[in-house]
């Protein structure tokens, strides 16, 4: 498939040692993992909407864990948790099939 990642040995390796690197540079600069790391998929030539899924992917799973960990410590109290949890889970899917609309035509 064009834009797939050819998944040898060595690529593996430019793979795992770009989200590395990635990380660390995210973690300086103060910025979430997708930033930086769509513009080094983006240059492996893998297809931009596969990027783009795997950006919003990482984005998910660290914005839980944040979440998670502030309700778990109680710096967050667990009902607006669940609230702003829901309202952020149904803007999102509007925002997707929105995206999706405009991309379409």
């Amino acid at each position: 498939m064009t834009g797939d990642l050819n998944c040898t040995p060595k690529m593996l390796l430019k793979v795992a040692l770009t989200a590395f690197l990635v990380g660390i540079a995210n973690a300086l600069a103060g910025v979430g993992p997708g930033v930086m790391l769509q513009i080094e998929m983006l240059k492996m030539n893998i297809h931009p909407r596969v990027v783009e899924r795997t950006a919003n992917y990482i984005a998910f799973i660290m914005t839980l864990c944040s979440s998670m960990t502030a309700v778990f410590y109680n710096e967050l109290p667990l009902d607006y948790a669940i609230v702003f949890g829901l309202m952020s889970m149904i803007a999102t899917l509007i925002g997707k099939v929105l995206r999706d609309v405009i991309i379409d035509k």
